[in-house]
């Protein structure tokens, strides 16, 4: 959006062991005085039984499923990447340009039908010097384009034009755009830490405008966590969903 620039197994082994003794009876030998002396028999040795060793089974641990990565060079289209057509969401936005920053609070809520368009209604506040701007930008659901936009500055409401005829938050009409896959890095922000996909986006009208920004993308979160475009770095303050 050109404002908000996803694991043992145990074997066990039987042994057996056994032992065993042997009767011996000698002949007697005669005597004249004395009978014959039989010596005292071996007893055998009983043989212990083996208690086999069950064998442990260890239970199977399920490997999670890891999610699915986008492919580097895997295309995008504008509507996904800038989630500029999601409702019941609210965000802040930290925009820095030459050292300077602000805070614009975004709030995306069902617009209804303006002018026979079903419409997001985008409500964002940004604070600056004192002075708070409130903006209200009518998109249609299907593609994000721009229906009506108004201003309130100090209590009084200015009504708009669309930044570009049929643009607003949404890929500008005719544009020849190229949104593809970096891979993912690590990014940290205010509302995020951890892994993003990031996304190198290229746009150029038949007017010769053109528009090139670099976006990440995190799992949960279905606007940018971070864009930077030519100078200006906006990263993601907070972020909220109903």
């Amino acid at each position: 959006m050109r404002k908000l620039f996803a694991i043992v197994g145990l074997v066990a082994m039987l042994m057996l062991g056994c032992t065993g003794g042997t009767n011996a009876t000698p002949a007697p030998t005669p005597a004249p005085t004395e009978a014959p002396t039989a010596p005292p028999q071996a007893t055998p040795t009983p043989v212990a039984a083996a208690t086999p060793t069950p064998e442990a089974t260890a239970a199977a641990t399920p490997t999670p499923e890891a999610a699915a990565q986008p492919t580097p060079g895997q295309e995008e289209d504008w509507a996904s990447l800038f989630g500029c057509a999601q409702t019941g969401i609210s965000y802040t936005y930290t925009i820095t340009v030459n050292e300077t920053s602000m805070d614009m609070a975004y709030v995306a809520s069902d617009g209804g039908s303006v002018n026979g368009v079903d419409t997001v209604l985008k409500t964002y506040t940004m604070s600056s010097g004192g002075m708070e701007i409130t903006t209200r930008e009518w998109d249609s659901k299907d593609g994000c384009r721009c229906v009506k936009i108004e201003s309130s500055i100090a209590g009084q409401t200015i009504p708009g034009q669309c930044p570009v005829p049929g643009q607003g938050s949404g890929e500008a009409e005719g544009a020849q755009t190229s949104i593809t896959s970096q891979g993912t890095e690590t990014v940290s922000v205010p509302a995020y830490s951890g892994l993003a996909t990031k996304y190198r986006v290229t746009s150029e009208t038949g007017a010769g405008a053109a528009y090139a920004a670099d976006i990440w993308r995190a799992p949960g979160i279905t606007v940018p966590v971070k864009i930077t475009s030519d100078g200006v770095t906006m990263v993601l303050a907070a972020y909220s969903a109903s």
